[in-house]
């Protein structure tokens, strides 16, 4: 397994039951390989399953690094995060 796996959008397009399959997938993967993941998402309820650290960017720029519960201290809760690329 190489050192360091990207994973663009892998939710996108997929039904829940293939979307649970590949959650399921890639946790083991995770847990099994010794590799670090980059995952890109647009939805933050997929990045809050999959990922141990989040990574929010602006203009190209990481403006906020850090575990969910960081992000939610610092942004509160209830707000809505808008992605441009």
């Amino acid at each position: 397994m190489p050192p360091l796996i990207f994973l663009d959008e892998p939710y996108a397009g997929v039904d829940v039951i293939a979307r649970h399959k590949i959650f399921e997938a890639i946790n083991n993967m995770k847990t099994n390989s010794g590799s670090t993941f980059l995952l890109s998402s647009h939805d933050m309820e997929e990045c809050e399953y999959s990922c141990d650290r989040i990574a929010i960017m602006k203009s190209g720029q990481i403006r906020c690094l850090g575990t969910l519960q960081h992000l939610r201290e610092k942004f509160g809760q209830g707000y809505h995060f808008e992605f441009k690329l």
